[in-house]
């Protein structure tokens, strides 16, 4: 069911596929998928997880500036959103994102993966059990929805 494999990786989904009783990977921290920051980005990398398109206020804190900005697509594991606060690749940052359905998904830790102007992407490095849950419950939905939709 795509609403089940709508916060699994490849490797998860191939894990049910051929009947293991475990996952071969589980990923509860997300750790970086990507190069370290202090690499060079490559130009193409597989996203482990689908992204779905968005629309929700958040705002960012990277030291000790804030940004404000609108999220425009999200997965389990990142975010693209463009804000008044430009970020580099590397920068670590914590934002806070208010879901259309009005509850806030608090993410202790994201970096910077790319950046374009004020249009950028975060991955998240730490996020609390419960909102790993919530935010995993919201994307599901949006997955079931865009299946839905499908005529």
């Amino acid at each position: 069911m795509p609403s089940e494999a709508a916060c699994k990786t490849p490797l998860q989904l191939a894990a049910n596929k051929y009947h293991h009783s475990q996952p071969l990977l589980a990923v509860y921290l997300f750790p970086s998928y990507n190069t370290p920051p202090c690499e060079a980005p490559t130009p193409f990398t597989i996203r482990p997880y689908r992204h779905f398109p968005a629309q929700c206020a958040v705002t960012y804190h990277a030291g000790l500036f804030q940004g404000q900005g609108t999220i425009w697509n999200l997965s389990c594991t990142g975010w693209r959103l463009s804000g008044d606060l430009p970020m580099r690749p590397g920068e670590t940052l914590s934002l806070t994102v208010t879901l259309p359905n009005e509850q806030h998904i608090e993410v202790p830790e994201a970096v910077v993966r790319w950046s374009r102007g004020q249009e950028f992407a975060v991955e998240n490095l730490a996020i609390k059990l419960h909102t790993r849950t919530r935010l995993q419950h919201y994307v599901k939905r949006l997955a079931q929805e865009s299946v839905e939709s499908i005529p």
